[in-house]
């Protein structure tokens, strides 16, 4: 069955780490992911996007995702930039609860420039998704963990498929 989910769904994930929809936001010693939004296309800028209406697309379209996330701790190198270590898991869940994808889609070292405001850090994820793909709501679960603080941040959003 899975298998037969995997080549109907054919998910491809594109991902770019860069300086409504029902959603909820868990964090750990104030690690988080905030404003999470339903895109319809590729956000290039800290709180620059194009919203998705209702988080509503069609079978084939692709799902643009941006969120922001806080709380990032990082370390100081000798040149005075920062370094931040930190991955994303991410899984997606049919509107029947089947399991449709479970992994970690980032796992970066970031430099930052000594300057630069730890405050302003969004990610942008897609989901390309097939003509075949059923109409109905679709839920997604991130979780961010901090590899510097050793914490973990939690957040779970909704997005909708109609033909």
């Amino acid at each position: 069955m899975r298998r037969l989910i995997y080549s109907v769904l054919l998910l491809y994930l594109y991902t770019n780490v860069f300086i409504s929809c029902q959603r909820s936001e868990h964090s750990q010693n104030g690690l988080r992911m905030e404003n999470i939004v339903f895109c319809s296309k590729e956000a290039e800028k800290y709180m620059e996007y194009q919203e998705q209406p209702h988080a509503t697309y069609k079978p084939g379209d692709t799902v643009w995702i941006y969120f922001n996330v806080k709380g990032l701790a990082y370390t100081m190198k000798e040149n005075g930039s920062k370094e931040s270590r930190f991955s994303i898991r991410m899984k997606l869940l049919s509107p029947k609860k089947e399991l449709l994808f479970d992994d970690v889609i980032v796992d970066k070292i970031m430099d930052f420039e000594k300057d630069s405001k730890m405050d302003k850090i969004f990610v942008t994820v897609n989901i390309n998704t097939t003509p075949q793909l059923g109409e109905g709501k679709y839920k997604v679960e991130f979780v961010l963990n901090d590899k510097i603080a050793n914490k973990e941040g939690y957040a779970t959003a909704f997005f909708y498929m109609k033909k």
